[in-house]
């Protein structure tokens, strides 16, 4: 099995290289520009190679029916709060450019075409897109279409789609791609780890692998089993197993407001993550034994949702929904279609459908805006 290393600017992400170490402040920087700078601040000081955020619109990311949740007390409005946090494409060229005076590999996940669009408009050298958008095939391809290195975490999915999604990025003409594995869940329990699936999906794939860590290591039975360190164990297990590249929340302050903080690393613990990274390599280069992690997190090696994410991937797997009212007899258009998570809201058809019902297909009946487009709606008879 040869695999060929990706170069993210001028470095190649691969085996043999050291490992490219992300700061996922996602939305944790609570869509604060003064924050998002010392974020950027503390991921340099910590070592890290690139800091990454979340960048999404409220529209491109969820129904509006997708519902709401409770937090500490409080129910809150999924669509209203996406909409609150979601970080404004005008601050993107400047978080670019603050991270490249620092040191940092500047990129974000993306969830739509426009924000892919708007990242790619200020160059950045990677894109990102989340576990959520692996089935999301006309996002797949209209990323890798931009021909740069496509990263693609791969959390709640089966092999099959990991495998589906890796054809889609080919068949658009892009080779450059990068797989993680993750798990869909927040915090993530250590159990459902499966560092034996990032093997698999680089001896299947023969691409650069990694980990992409979702908050593991701060549930109670980890630390009950593990300690208050069970927090490294993944980063650090997936980096002795050959990972090229690795990404853990970070903040400067888990009693920060937001969702995400809690299950977040500080800067002490950043740069205590990022020494060990560094010592693992070390070892390994000099041809010492590097101990493989606590079975626990080895799991199965088949690429399989775990029980823990069941519930994320229905709520989060990107759906087909009408962008707007649609009459009966009316053709489904790029227009009126578009592609969303459906929270709490039925499910609608997968994304790759898209393409077997625009311009083919008719509404077999009035559809009401930002609903769920299912088989019985569609009309192919005409």
């Amino acid at each position: 099995m040869l695999v060929k290393p990706v170069k993210i600017g001028n470095r190649p992400i691969g085996p043999g290289n050291p490992c490219f170490a992300i700061s996922e402040v996602g939305i944790n920087y609570e869509k604060d520009m003064k924050l998002s700078k010392r974020m950027i601040d503390m991921s340099a000081r910590a070592g890290f190679d690139s800091v990454k955020f979340q960048v999404f619109s409220a529209k491109g990311m969820y129904t509006k029916n997708a519902g709401s949740y409770e937090l500490e007390g409080k129910k809150i409005d999924i669509y209203r709060e996406m909409d609150r946090v979601s970080m404004p494409f005008e601050w993107l060229s400047e978080l670019k450019s603050y991270s490249e005076k620092k040191g940092l590999v500047f990129f974000a996940s993306a969830s739509c075409r426009d924000s892919a669009d708007a990242l790619d408009e200020i160059g950045v050298e990677v894109h990102k897109l989340t576990s959520y958008e692996i089935t999301n095939v006309p996002l797949l391809r209209h990323v890798a279409k931009k021909g740069k290195p496509v990263i693609l975490s791969t959390g709640g999915a089966f092999m099959e789609e990991v495998r589906e999604a890796v054809e889609t990025i080919r068949k658009a003409g892009n080779e450059q791609i990068i797989l993680m594995q993750c798990v869909a869940k927040y915090p993530a329990p250590l159990a459902a780890t499966n560092l034996l699936a990032m093997k698999a999906m680089e001896e299947e794939f023969s691409v650069p692998v990694g980990f992409s860590d979702n908050g593991s290591g701060f549930m109670n039975e980890d630390i009950e089993r593990f300690g208050e360190r069970a927090w490294i164990l993944a980063p650090l297990g997936a980096v002795s197993m050959g990972a090229c590249i690795l990404e853990k929340h970070t903040t400067l302050d888990r009693t920060l407001p937001g969702n995400d903080q809690r299950y977040s690393i500080e800067e002490k613990e950043q740069a205590e993550m990022i020494n060990g990274i560094r010592q693992i390599e070390k070892r390994i280069l000099k041809g010492e034994k590097v101990e493989w992690p606590d079975s626990l997190l080895l799991g199965s090696g088949i690429k399989k949702p775990h029980e823990s994410e069941k519930y994320v991937r229905d709520f989060c797997f990107k759906r087909l929904f009408t962008a707007k009212k649609i009459g009966k007899g009316q053709a489904f258009t790029e227009g009126n279609v578009k592609i969303v998570r459906p929270g709490k809201c039925r499910q609608g058809l997968a994304p790759k459908e898209f393409d077997r019902i625009v311009g083919r297909a008719r509404a077999s009946k009035n559809l009401e805006e930002d609903m769920p487009i299912t088989e019985k709606d569609l009309d192919f008879s005409h």
